[in-house]
């Protein structure tokens, strides 16, 4: 069933019917799902003491091929897709209900799949992956790494201390995406947005979007007005494509939550056009 919001209520405005085809085994928990570029499904489902992670073919849905995950962890613990990954590859995360974390890098080669852990991580961290890097926004220790393939952390950067806005708790945000091979888009705890570049790991430039701008922290929490820093409503952000969504929530600013689109390649290209001449 699709709705569409009219006001304070919603308006049935079509259904939709589809063919369902059975292609788990109904006693198994998914926990995890997602296509890739060929269009291929990846999923995860739960065993005793186990993820399992399958393969299955476009269209047939036919299992190709699987491997086993050990649950090193709680009872409570779970499993999930980290965001973004190649045609052949997926980074999966495993985690338990007291922040510890394992990250496993996936492979689907020649009709195999294969998994590899690569990071053991605990603490208060995001993940996200593209191709074969792994990147971490590390919220707890303030800073962000970056591992290969292999597991290996081949960079790591402090996340800046901005003393001249006085945001000492400023930290990295839980929110990423990648703009081409060479620069992401991260955001910090107070909604700031960071373009960082991959090669070496820097901190590229800060970007604003135009009538979102970061305002002073006292201005935003007036009952606290010795805070000192910046900072905006941004809720969340994630790429679709060419674009980038980014969500604002309502506040003294705006009677509304507010969505802004941004083109890739305009964020790109005004980082660019910002960085040093000799950046890469």
């Amino acid at each position: 069933m699709a709705y569409a919001n009219e006001g304070d209520s919603k308006l049935v405005v079509g259904s939709l019917t589809a063919e369902t085809t059975d292609i788990v085994d109904h006693q198994s928990e998914v926990v995890g799902a997602r296509f890739d570029n060929t269009g291929r499904l990846w999923s995860i489902r739960r065993e005793s003491e186990s993820f399992v992670v399958e393969v299955r073919s476009s269209g047939t849905w036919e299992l190709v091929s699987q491997v086993s995950i050990s649950d090193s962890y709680f009872a409570d613990g779970g499993a999930e897709f980290r965001p973004e990954g190649a045609g052949n590859t997926a980074f999966i995360g495993v985690y338990s209900g007291q922040s510890e974390q394992e990250n496993y890098l996936c492979r689907f080669d020649s009709g195999t799949l294969s998994a590899q852990c690569i990071s053991s991580m605990d603490g208060d961290q995001f993940v996200f992956a593209s191709g074969e890097n792994l990147i971490t926004l590390d919220h707890g220790n303030c800073q962000v790494a970056r591992f290969d393939g292999s597991g290996k952390c081949t960079s790591k950067i402090v996340w800046p201390d901005y003393s001249e806005d006085g945001a000492e708790d400023e930290r990295p945000g839980y929110y990423a995406c990648y703009l081409d091979d060479h620069h992401f888009l991260a955001g910090s705890s107070e909604g700031r947005l960071f373009v960082l570049g991959l090669d070496p790991l820097r901190i590229a430039i800060e970007v604003t979007i135009e009538g979102f701008e970061p305002v002073p922290l006292a201005e935003r929490y007036p009952t606290l007005s010795e805070i000192e820093g910046f900072g905006s409503d941004l809720r969340y952000f994630g790429r679709c494509g060419g674009d980038i969504y980014f969500f604002f929530a309502k506040s003294h600013q705006s009677e509304t939550h507010q969505l802004a689109i941004v083109p890739v390649l305009d964020l790109l290209n005004y980082s660019k056009k910002s960085e040093p001449d000799d950046a890469p």
